[in-house]
């Protein structure tokens, strides 16, 4: 997953506090709250219409990938969600 250079810093804080989380979900999280921060909101579209701002995003990439952060465990594919 490519991330802006920002969320790197953020990421150590977000696995200290939340260490059963495993990278994918630990860099969305870091993701959409310095998304919140750089908005201003914590409105998805506004949030999401800042991080799609980044090289290599895309708006609704991004609301689905805090859609699907969201979700209940078993809504999700896989084994370790």
């Amino acid at each position: 997953m490519n991330h802006h250079q920002s969320v790197t810093p953020w990421m150590g804080t977000i696995t200290t506090h939340f260490p059963h989380l495993s990278e994918p979900p630990a860099v969305v999280l870091a993701l959409w709250s310095l998304g919140m921060v750089l908005a201003r909101s914590w409105a998805p579209t506004a949030v999401s219409t800042v991080l799609a701002a980044w090289p290599g995003r895309q708006e609704n990439t991004v609301r689905q990938q805090r859609r699907k952060f969201c979700y209940e465990a078993e809504a999700n594919w896989g084994q370790q969600r």
